[in-house]
């Protein structure tokens, strides 16, 4: 039996994950939360082809986690549903799902970083279909990173 590879990026996203999930609501102390687990430079970039969302800073990500609750259908399930793959401690690829309700349903690669401080620093988007694009872009971060 294979095991996903982990390492505390993985476990950082698992734990986001598990609190997003568990929030009824989206207010200002959920608003506030999300902010400190994210860097002050944080970037947030789309890199799929149909469903572009713009690049977004550490606010825009929040406003835009935010919006889910706001469609006011109740709260949304994230899901990682598999970690692809690791570099060093601070990077991960995983398929990432939002579902809301029976009518939306959204799955994509997810690349995060992740800073020493345990905060969220980058997360790129791609295409589920594009997973040997998001593992070199997973390389040549790693790669700037040593």
């Amino acid at each position: 039996m294979d095991l996903e590879p982990s390492n505390t990026a993985a476990e950082l996203a698992r734990v986001g994950i598990a609190w997003l999930n568990g929030l009824s609501e989206f207010g200002v102390a959920e608003r506030s939360r999300l902010r400190a687990g994210h860097t002050d430079d944080y970037v947030g970039e789309d890199r799929r082809k149909l469903i572009g969302m713009p690049t977004a800073g550490r606010d825009e990500l929040v406003e835009q986690i935010a919006s889910y609750w706001d469609l006011g259908a109740g709260a949304p399930e994230f899901s990682m549903d598999e970690v692809l793959a690791v570099r060093g401690d601070h990077l991960v690829l995983f398929r990432f799902r939002i579902r809301y309700g029976p009518a939306y349903e959204t799955s994509t690669l997810l690349l995060a970083g992740y800073t020493t401080d345990r905060r969220r620093c980058r997360a790129i988007q791609f295409d589920v279909e594009d997973l040997d694009v998001a593992l070199a872009e997973l390389d040549r971060l790693h790669g700037e990173s040593h």
